[in-house]
C-alpha cells in the first residue's frame, strides 16, 4: 500500500506535492506526539502503582493531639442533644450566645495564664505574629 501511495505522491504536481508533504509532516508530528504522550502515561501509571503499593503496605494511624479527642457520629449526636438542652436553659434565663476565635495572640494568653504559659502551643502566622489556640 505504501508503494502505491509513493507512486501517486511522486506523480502529483509540485504544488500538490508541497501540500501533501506538509500533511505528512503533520501526521508524523502527531504520531510522535502520541508516542510521547503514551510514554508519559506509562510513567504516570507506574508511579501510581508504586504509590498504591506504598499506601497499602503502611498502616496509617490517626492520633488526636494530647488533650483532645475525636467524636464519632453516635457520640456527636449525644453531645448535640446535651448542648441543645444547656443552650436552651441558658437562653430561657436571658443568656446570649457569643462566638470567640479559636486562636489568640500569645501576648494575650501569657498575661492571662502566667506560669502556665509554658503549656501553650505556638504557631507562626504569615505576618510574623504568634497566635496560640485559645483553650
Amino acid at each position: 500500500m505504501k508503494s502505491i501511495g509513493r507512486l501517486l505522491f511522486a506523480s502529483l504536481k509540485p504544488r500538490v506535492h508541497r501540500r501533501v508533504s506538509v500533511m505528512n509532516m503533520t501526521s508524523i508530528t502527531t504520531e510522535l506526539q502520541i508516542e510521547q504522550i503514551d510514554r508519559e502515561v506509562k510513567k504516570l501509571l507506574e508511579l501510581k502503582a508504586q504509590l498504591e503499593e506504598t499506601v497499602t503496605t503502611k498502616h496509617f494511624v490517626l492520633k488526636a493531639p494530647k488533650g483532645t479527642r475525636d467524636y464519632g457520629p453516635d457520640k456527636m449526636a449525644i453531645r448535640e442533644k446535651v448542648f441543645d438542652v444547656v443552650v436552651g436553659t441558658f437562653k430561657r434565663h436571658g443568656a446570649e450566645t457569643i462566638d470567640t476565635p479559636v486562636f489568640e495572640l500569645k501576648d494575650t494568653l501569657t498575661g492571662k495564664y502566667g506560669e502556665d504559659s509554658k503549656l501553650i502551643y505556638d504557631l507562626k502566622d504569615q505576618g510574623g505574629r504568634t497566635p496560640s489556640p485559645a483553650l
